[in-house]
C-alpha cells in the first residue's frame, strides 16, 4: 500500500476543524441529532507534549511502526522520518470525519492484519535467545505488511 497521506508532527488541536457526526447507531427517531453535531476532531487530540515524548523514542529506536486504536476511524499516515502510523477502526462504532485526509482504504468495522517478517539471517540465530526476538533483529531486517479486513454485515 503506498502511504501518502504525511503525519503532521506540529499540530495542535486548534488546527483541527473537522467533525465527526454522533453515529447512526445513536440516532433516536424521535429525536433527531443535528448532523452539524459530534465529536470536533479536536477532542480525539493526545497533547502535544505526550506525542512529542513517544515520537522521540520511536525515532531513537528505529521503530518502523506504529499501530493503535481507539480512534473510531481508519486513518494511516506516515512520519518525516519514514515510520508508518497505522490506526484502525474499532468493531463497534465507526466515526467519518469531516477533517479526515483521504485515505487508501476503507473506513469501517474490521481487524487488521498485520504480518512481521524477519530475516534471520541478518541477525543472527532467532532461537538464542529463549523465543524472544532481540531487537536488533526488527531493526536490522524484516519486513511488516498489513491490511484492513472489513467485516461483513
Amino acid at each position: 500500500m503506498n502511504l501518502t497521506t504525511q503525519y503532521d508532527e506540529n499540530e495542535t488541536p486548534e488546527d483541527l476543524h473537522g467533525l465527526s457526526p454522533y453515529p447512526e447507531e445513536w440516532q433516536d427517531p424521535s429525536h433527531p441529532i443535528d448532523k452539524d453535531t459530534g465529536f470536533f476532531d479536536a477532542y480525539f487530540s493526545i497533547p502535544k507534549g505526550y506525542r512529542d515524548l513517544a515520537l522521540a523514542l520511536f525515532k531513537k529506536y528505529g521503530v518502523n511502526a506504529s499501530f493503535c486504536g481507539h480512534f473510531h476511524q481508519n486513518v494511516i499516515s506516515k512520519t518525516k522520518w519514514g515510520m508508518d502510523n497505522i490506526i484502525t477502526a474499532p468493531l463497534s462504532v465507526v466515526f467519518e470525519s469531516s477533517g479526515k485526509p483521504q485515505q487508501h482504504e476503507e473506513n469501517g468495522r474490521g481487524i487488521r492484519i498485520v504480518n512481521v517478517e524477519l530475516r534471520p539471517e541478518q541477525g543472527g540465530d532467532l532461537n538464542a535467545s529463549r523465543g524472544r526476538i532481540p531487537s536488533k533483529q526488527v531493526r536490522s531486517g524484516g519486513t511488516i505488511s498489513h491490511y484492513f479486513l472489513p467485516l461483513q454485515s
